[in-house]
């Protein structure tokens, strides 16, 4: 049976046959280096030089360009030797040879304070950053947000209303950078113990997984390497509640429910369809012929008055799905939070009794306003104007509630 540099050179050797980066190629060259500068070490000194200088070539600058299969090979290499418990199971021959090139992972979990979600991705030449993205929060359909090199947007694939995005998801916080992970471990290790490396059985599969529990000062995670892939299958996110909060995160991923790896990717995923309409608003995409008002043959300031006062009676009886149907950007709202909402302000004595309109609607461009006072529980008042927007579809006329006066339209 050949050795373990043995095997590190037979792997890494294929390997460069088949990379297509300068970056690839420069990454591998060093790995090489290694395996020949520590070949004839003894044991002992072989392993830790082989760790000392794998951490070395981390660092590089090269190093953040490579290809997925040879950041994961380097990383892997690195979290193998991060722990002198590490036990034969994890001999770097069976690590580097289940090393797979990932192309596409396809994950669902769930988002901190934003439910559930399932993503699409696809690599090209940065392993840190997909080249395409898809992602949607099931209870939430109808908004699908897809983000390529070319165009970041969000689309309803009911009524094919595009509306173009700044925000990139490719580039946020959130998403799972495969060869940072490794890197950060790396790191996280020497800077005082912060990661522990431990095995355990799925309950569900049976199939066994390395469990690695990376703590920082913000939290904690847990993530669960296949044992066979040597790749994230799962994780869990631990916040502390204090320091996550003021960071105002759009998205954070609390949990994964499982990634699947090389995929195909479903035909025409990240491709807007060429009978898009682009609209000029973000809430554009979230109306359908289902949802508002149905205001067929009502005035404009008859349908304004109507939908608040809907929209009053729904907030008043906390009836969630009715707030959702006359104001659709609810729906970005989790359904524990409008329960913590309601929590919090039944105890504040802030919870509303009672909706009045104070004025007549008016128009303004594309957008119409009412404004409207409401009255709490504890007798306090306030007042805040609706922002209103009218949609044709077929030959109904229906209306939403998009955002107010005082505070724009809502994202």
């Amino acid at each position: 049976m050949n050795t373990s540099d043995e095997c590190i050179r037979e792997l890494v050797s294929s390997l460069h046959d088949e990379t297509s980066t300068e970056a690839d190629r420069r990454i591998l060259d060093q790995v090489l280096a290694v395996m020949d500068r520590t070949r004839e070490a003894r044991s002992a000194t072989r392993w830790q030089n082989l760790r000392d200088q794998l951490m070395r070539i981390v660092r590089t600058q090269s190093f953040r360009f490579a290809s997925a299969s040879v950041l994961i090979l380097a990383l892997a290499l690195s979290l193998v030797l991060l722990n002198s418990s590490t036990t034969r199971a994890y001999a770097v021959e069976q690590t580097l040879n289940a090393i797979v090139r990932v192309k596409t992972v396809h994950m669902a979990g769930e988002f901190h304070r934003q439910g559930k979600f399932e993503c699409w991705m696809r690599f090209e030449d940065n392993a840190d950053e997909p080249a395409y993205l898809w992602l949607v929060l099931p209870r939430i359909p109808d908004m699908q947000r897809i983000c390529t090199p070319e165009l970041s947007y969000k689309i309803n694939p009911r009524t094919k209303a595009l509306f173009q995005c700044r925000r990139d998801e490719r580039k946020q916080d959130w998403i799972i950078r495969f060869s940072s992970f490794f890197k950060d471990a790396v790191e996280m290790a020497e800077k005082g113990g912060g990661v522990t490396i431990g095995r355990e059985v799925d309950s569900v599969t049976g199939r066994e997984l390395i469990v690695v529990h990376l703590k920082s000062q913000s939290g904690e995670q847990k993530v669960l390497v296949d044992s066979a892939t040597k790749l994230p299958v799962k994780f869990v996110t631990v916040w502390d509640e204090a320091q996550a909060a003021p960071r105002k995160r759009p998205l954070a991923i609390r949990s994964l429910d499982w990634i699947r790896y090389n995929e195909p990717v479903p035909e025409g995923l990240f491709d807007a369809p060429v009978d898009a309409t682009v609209v000029s608003e973000e809430p554009d995409t979230l109306a359908t012929p289902d949802n508002g008002l149905d205001a067929t043959g009502m005035s404009r300031e008859d349908a304004c008055r109507a939908l608040v006062q809907r929209m009053g009676k729904a907030m008043i009886e906390g009836n969630v799905a009715q707030l959702r149907h006359f104001a659709p950007f609810f729906w970005v709202v989790p359904d524990e939070t409008f329960a913590q909402a309601r929590a919090a302000a039944e105890k504040a004595g802030r919870f509303p009794v009672e909706l009045t309109v104070l004025d007549k609607a008016y128009r303004e461009g594309d957008h119409w306003f009412i404004r409207c006072g409401m009255r709490h529980q504890n007798g306090s008042r306030d007042e805040s104007t609706a922002m209103i927007k009218f949609y044709r579809f077929g030959d109904r006329n229906r209306c939403i509630v998009i955002g107010s006066k005082e505070k724009g339209i809502y994202d």
